[in-house]
């Protein structure tokens, strides 16, 4: 009796065994269009350097060697992708379904995150067939037809980094509750990385030399261009302003020989790639310009706004979102040199007005745009997903029709009649 209590006892001291939950395993699907890291880019490495590896673990899919080696170096299992190289979405290529169906089974992956939306027609059916969530991320606002052929109304979550990216769908309708608005983010530490205090004494700057600087693609969407023709009209008024161009691209060689044929080649200095941004932005930089005629997401004037710069930028929704529809940074009329020279005028006439928009839109970004904020919300987001039973994600459950398909099987039909009917028939002309 003494024995059998002894051992009751000393099966009662032994501490109960728990099991840690594994990692969610999540393929990250990214797809870019040029060999270098930047925007929609340089947002999933940010994600992937701060994702919560405890809870989640990621893997990434993606198709170009400046992504793959950056996502090597974070330790962070990644497979080389396909290029989509405009294969008709309707007929979505078998080789790229089965090469997604081997990495779901071999990582038993348990979430999609697809960085856009032309990768979601060779996706979603692979997804249904295994019952697991597609989320697509939006970097861009996609148009109608676009919407319509990439299957995108079929994945289950839509992310977008500003409002307008997710407009165009819920108005087809898509469910509302399944969208939602993740700004971009940015990461301070990376940012602080650098020292350029000597650059402007490298380039020849003088220390009250008013420095505007642009970071950008050289490509024709970037209007570069009118950055050029901005800055010369400026120089006409003041011949103390310079401006750091940080970027590189196809136009690059057309730039150059603009800036050389307005005469401004002592006064624009061409930097090329540079690793080191933050640091030219925050040891070398009066104000920040851009003048892009489209972007999904102001990043550049988010990583300014974590230094304080003073921002002049174009009216394109994106801009405005990040500067609060100019309550935090001068908004311009896109395309309109003499509008942002005349901006940068009363900047660089006034280093308190400089200061005072440089601390509103620092405020803004602490607030709305930093990689805590982004990495956190996604998080809940993959939690709320994972947590819905494998049902809701597969052919039955998860497939939708939204008004838009209706319409868009209408306009089909009555293409394919007009075909059928003769041409000079009033008949068509009543039919359409």
């Amino acid at each position: 009796m003494i024995g059998t209590t002894a051992n009751m006892d000393a099966r009662d001291s032994v501490p109960e065994q728990t099991t840690t939950p594994a990692p969610a395993a999540i393929l990250f699907v990214h797809h870019a269009g040029l060999n270098w890291v930047r925007g929609a880019t340089r947002c999933l490495l940010d994600h992937l350097r701060y994702i919560d590896r405890s809870r989640f673990q990621p893997i990434v899919w993606c198709n170009q060697p400046a992504t793959i080696e950056a996502v090597t170096a974070l330790g962070i299992p990644v497979h080389p992708a396909p290029y989509w190289n405009g294969a008709h979405p309707l007929r979505p290529e078998i080789g790229w379904m089965r090469e997604a169906w081997k990495l779901i089974r071999t990582h038993r992956v348990r979430l999609i995150h697809a960085d856009e939306f032309a990768q979601a027609a060779v996706l979603v059916p692979v997804a249904r067939s295994a019952r697991i969530p597609v989320l697509a991320q939006l970097h861009q606002v996609p148009p109608l037809d676009e919407r319509l052929w990439s299957y995108l109304h079929q994945v289950d979550f839509v992310v977008g980094s500003t409002q307008a990216c997710v407009a165009g769908l819920i108005d087809d309708g898509y469910p509302a509750g399944r969208t939602q608005v993740i700004s971009n983010g940015v990461d301070p530490a990376r940012l602080a990385a650098g020292d350029a205090r000597r650059l402007r004494a490298d380039l020849g700057i003088g220390e009250r030399d008013v420095v505007i600087t642009t970071v950008t693609s050289f490509l024709p969407h970037k209007a570069v261009d009118v950055t050029l023709r901005a800055f010369a009209l400026l120089r006409e008024r003041r011949d103390d302003c310079r401006v750091l161009i940080c970027g590189d691209g196809p136009d690059r060689a057309a730039l150059e020989a603009e800036a050389r044929a307005l005469n401004l080649t002592s006064s624009v200095f061409f930097l090329g790639d540079r690793s080191d941004v933050g640091a030219i932005l925050r040891d070398a930089t009066d104000v920040l310009l851009t003048t892009s005629r489209d972007e999904s997401f102001g990043l550049t004037l988010a990583e300014a706004g974590v230094f304080g710069v003073p921002i002049v930028a174009s009216a394109i929704p994106a801009h405005r979102e990040v500067l609060g529809d100019g309550q935090a940074g001068v908004l311009v009329e896109t395309g309109n040199a003499t509008d942002a020279a005349d901006a940068l005028l009363r900047l660089a006439n006034d280093p308190a007005l400089r200061r005072e928009y440089g601390e509103r839109i620092r405020a803004r970004v602490n607030e709305m745009f930093v990689i805590d904020r982004y990495v956190q919300t996604f998080r809940d987001t993959y939690t709320q997903l994972l947590a819905q039973p494998a049902g809701e994600f597969g052919w039955i459950h998860g497939t939708r029709w939204p008004r838009a398909y209706s319409a868009w099987v209408r306009r089909a039909i009555r293409r394919r009649v007009a075909r059928l009917l003769p041409q000079s028939s009033r008949a068509q002309e009543e039919f359409l």
